[in-house]
């Protein structure tokens, strides 16, 4: 502790001496300092009052820069959802045609086994009908081929032939007259036959490809 502070003297410094009165001992005034402070310019770690904040222009630069980042934040915001939506809009349109393009698939896959069993049916049908005209073919040809070598109707084979082709001969059995050698004749009629349900063996069929597709 500094001994001065103890002092009597130092005590009374203040004090007017006894034998003064009080006009020739002025009272001590306290000290001032020497210049006041700048309000503008603040002092060490004092915080901004808003007076000095506002009249700061690189603050108020700062805050029209933070106000325009959150504006843009905001209008970026809004376009994430914007797109957010497009892109689920997007992705239930392409669900929706991947749906019709599989139904479509679908369809035409069925069409096609359907068409596939149409032509299956219609070759097969062909192939009875080319089947029943070729025996009817060969009927008619044996009849020509025994008539023209004279064959015996009392034989067994001649005779099933002979009546078993009379039906399919008989609409035509007038139109020419047949030549006669003897025992042989040469049926010009059955050969006719023959020729006529060709032609309608071949229309029967284009009708039925005409039809089943």
């Amino acid at each position: 502790m500094n001994p001065d502070y103890n002092r009597p003297d130092r005590e009374n410094a203040t004090q007017p001496p006894s034998g003064l009165a009080d006009e020739e001992y002025p009272t001590r005034i306290p000290e001032q300092p020497l210049t006041p402070p700048n309000p503008g310019i603040p002092r060490g770690d004092r915080a901004y009052s808003p007076s000095e904040q506002s009249r700061n222009p690189a603050i108020d630069e700062l805050r029209r820069e933070q106000e325009r980042h959150l504006q843009n934040l905001g209008e970026l915001r809004q376009e994430e959802a914007r797109l957010s939506r497009q892109l689920q809009d997007l992705r239930q349109q392409e669900e929706y045609i991947n749906r019709r393009i599989e139904g479509i698939q679908l369809e035409e896959e069925e069409r096609r086994i359907a068409d596939i069993r149409h032509r299956l049916a219609l070759s097969k049908t062909n192939q009875v009908i080319y089947y029943l005209m070729g025996a009817l073919g060969v009927l008619l040809v044996l009849r020509v081929v025994l008539r023209l070598l004279g064959a015996n109707p009392d034989n067994q084979f001649a005779g099933f032939i002979y009546a078993l082709s009379s039906p399919f001969v008989t609409p035509f059995e007038t139109l020419f007259i047949t030549p006669t050698f003897g025992n042989s004749a040469f049926e010009i009629n059955a050969l006719i036959a023959i020729a006529i349900y060709g032609l309608l063996t071949w229309l029967v069929i284009r009708l039925l490809q005409l039809i089943w597709t």
